[in-house]
């Protein structure tokens, strides 16, 4: 099967055949007799949701009225008009900067932005001119409503004397689309994981957990193929058996070989001693060695940061 196309505005669109007619016409206005197939003037990138949700930079540019003005007292119109169409659906940033302002005194400067059905002429942004060979810059934000408007700046001074912009070719005036005002299809949702439970575990062989308030108790979770443990293992007045089973957790939770896991043990006086456990293919979590150290009442062995995989591949 052939599938014919044209390019329109840069893209290709395939031709569709039929109607009464002998030929195929393209044109901007929705099919009639004599048209089979359209496309969209005003709002031709809307198709592409890529470029939809993204922001189109620099839009239209204007000029200024002269490379150097005086500006007196009162208002002047000191741009060019800009003819532009916003887009209903974006938002847009009009952008003015002069390299250099002049005056012999403090003047206070405002800056109307100017775009029938946009800014209404009560908007406006202010500035003070201190001295001589200030930098100037300011903005107007506002969202479109596929309104074709003259968009300018006039500036009022409000001092009492003429105020000079010196216009090089570090000075400009522009539009900017900023993007949409709402994703025209949905964001990604938050890859973060929603907060798994932990399982409080139970205690074995005289292996106990300190739990209540103020100390974290022993329990463990599974986040994807990782499961991790969180609290210390606490002796209490009954001494348990190193090699003895702590605890163990389920099905699901470890893996068909054996594991062995780092841990670190404090005795009563908080002297810290390197320590062992392993995991069985059966899910029994046992305290195999404790380095140089004795097992006595109040000594703990630090569980938190411990973790394994699931899998063994």
């Amino acid at each position: 099967m052939t599938i014919v196309k044209a390019k329109i505005n840069g893209q290709w669109v395939s031709l569709a055949s039929g109607g009464a007619e002998d030929e195929v016409w393209i044109g901007p206005s929705a099919p009639t007799g004599s048209h089979e197939l359209w496309f969209d003037t005003d709002e031709p990138s809307a198709s592409n949701a890529d470029r939809w949700n993204s922001a189109w930079g620099i839009v239209a540019v204007g000029a200024f009225t002269a490379a150097n003005i005086a500006v007196p007292v009162g208002l002047t119109e000191f741009t060019t008009r800009i003819p532009f169409k916003a887009i209903t659906g974006r938002r847009y940033r009009m952008v003015l900067q002069v390299r250099i302002v002049s005056t012999t005194s403090g003047t206070g400067l405002n800056f109307f932005p100017n775009g029938p059905s946009y800014f209404g002429g009560s908007w406006d942004t202010w500035a003070t001119v201190e001295g001589n060979w200030d930098p100037l810059r300011t903005e107007a934000l506002f969202t479109g409503n596929d309104v074709t408007g003259s968009f300018y700046w006039t500036v009022n001074n409000a001092g009492t004397g003429p105020v000079t912009f010196y216009l090089d070719t570090m000075s400009c005036f522009y539009i900017e689309d900023c993007g949409p005002i709402s994703y025209g299809t949905p964001p990604a949702t938050d890859p973060t994981p929603a907060a798994v439970a932990w399982t409080p575990a139970t205690m074995l062989n005289n292996w106990t957990s300190p739990g209540g308030i103020t100390e974290m108790s022993v329990g463990y979770r599974k986040i994807g193929d990782i499961c991790y443990l969180k609290g210390s293992l606490q002796v209490g007045a009954s001494v348990p058996t190193v090699g003895s089973v702590a605890f163990m957790v389920p099905s699901g939770y470890f893996n068909s070989v054996l594991t062995r896991l780092s841990l670190v043990a404090f005795n009563s006086a908080g002297t810290c001693y390197p320590a062992r456990a392993d995991l069985t293919n059966s899910g029994q979590f046992v305290i195999a060695n404790i380095g140089g150290m004795t097992l006595s009442s109040g000594a703990f062995i630090q569980l938190m940061g411990v973790n394994w995989p699931v899998g063994t591949t």
